[in-house]
């Protein structure tokens, strides 16, 4: 994907003139540093207010074990209580 957008940056002939360079470098340019100055603006900007994504699913950790072995382990422990109630 890098590689395609760094091709979508050259111009279409080897010899340009200001009436068929490829503009692409000057819009992604622009783009770029307006994002940038927005998010480092003083009070306003992102890296006032932006705190990343928030967690959602709860999960207590055992240990070290991530919360993926956490769910398992919680989710194995159910099914043989289950099964020691049907028996």
């Amino acid at each position: 994907m890098t590689l395609a957008i760094v091709i979508t940056l050259f111009p279409t002939t080897p010899s340009t003139s200001a009436a068929d360079m490829n503009y692409t470098v000057v819009v992604v340019g622009g783009v770029l540093t307006l994002s940038v100055v927005w998010f480092y603006f003083p009070k306003y900007g992102g890296v006032h207010w932006f705190q990343g994504p928030v967690r959602n699913i709860d999960a207590e950790k055992s240990g070290d074990g991530s919360s993926s072995e956490v769910y398992v382990k919680q989710k194995s422990d159910e099914v043989a209580k289950s099964k020691l109630h049907q028996n």
